[in-house]
């Protein structure tokens, strides 16, 4: 078992309440701010709780940007961890997250539904169609844009929730939980958020325990 923490780094273990100090992240209000944004976009778009037809235009400029946010969340964690930025991000990139994390193991239901979808399935050796590697800020794709379907709309956001819970495990269904009145909740939603996270099983021994009301040391992941 771990007695510190890694940086950026949620296990199983004593409460969360590290996720959230300064030396373990210094993004964390800007990560669920962007993950927000995603989330309220696949809500204007899909209409309801059932996928809904919508303009190709806006799909597209959806999907590029939440994979903009992912590529940030990447970016992040690199940079809190000590090391250098990639000159891009691609699906490698994104690979060396798996021993730190086990993303392919995350699976998120979408609330409405009750469907259940593993974004991370084909990290290691298959495909992620939701993620537009590449993508430009302002150029249009026409193989990304064939890409931005409703499904891998639902995908990418159940994506960049997992990687949020990762990172901080359920400090971050308290922060996007709408505002109640014991003040718990950053309110970033009027309503429960679209998914909830299921992260995977994890050995004992890779684990923490410590305890977090005494003194810690925020170690780096060998990412």
């Amino acid at each position: 078992m771990y007695h510190q923490p890694f940086r950026h780094v949620w296990r199983p273990g004593p409460a969360t309440s590290y996720c959230v100090e300064k030396g373990f992240s210094t993004t964390f209000g800007e990560q669920c701010d962007g993950y927000a944004r995603a989330e309220n976009g696949l809500r204007t778009l899909l209409g309801g709780p059932w996928p809904q037809p919508f303009p190709d235009r806006k799909r597209y400029n959806l999907l590029k940007a939440i994979t903009f946010e992912v590529e940030e969340n990447l970016l992040q964690i690199l940079e809190d961890s000590g090391l250098p930025k990639p000159a891009k991000v691609d699906r490698s990139q994104l690979k060396r997250l798996e021993p730190a994390y086990r993303l392919t193991g995350y699976r998120a239901v979408y609330t409405m539904t009750g469907e259940e979808f593993c974004p991370f399935a084909g990290l290691l050796d298959g495909e992620l169609p939701w993620f537009l590697e590449g993508a430009k800020v302002f150029a249009s794709n026409s193989a990304h844009r064939e890409r931005a379907t409703q499904e891998n709309l639902i995908l990418a956001v159940a994506g960049l929730r997992c990687l949020l819970y990762a990172q901080y495990g359920p400090e971050v269904d308290l922060a996007i939980a709408p505002r109640d009145k014991e003040k718990q909740g950053m309110g970033y939603f009027k309503a429960q958020s679209l998914f909830q996270v299921i992260p995977p099983e994890w050995e004992e021994a890779e684990q923490y325990a410590f305890d977090p009301r005494g003194e810690l040391t925020f170690e780096n992941y060998p990412f």
